[in-house]
């Protein structure tokens, strides 16, 4: 008998519950924010105008505004 099959074999009677908590969830927006900076960021070299206007957008998805 392989480990795979001993493996297999053990598992078929036991039931895992597991929840995910949503965490995540109040994270999300902090990604949107931390894209649209990098992006605007990339483009100051090339586009410094849009990235203007992209950087200016950042403040407008933050939903709690913090202390800059």
């Amino acid at each position: 008998m392989s480990d795979d099959d001993d493996f297999m074999q053990d598992s078929g009677d036991e039931e895992y519950d597991f929840e995910y908590e949503d965490a995540d969830d109040d994270e999300s927006g902090d990604v949107g924010i931390e894209n649209k900076y990098y992006n605007a960021k990339q483009m100051k070299i090339d586009n410094p105008e849009e990235a203007i206007d992209e950087f200016l957008g950042v403040p407008d998805l933050e939903q709690d505004k913090g202390d800059w």
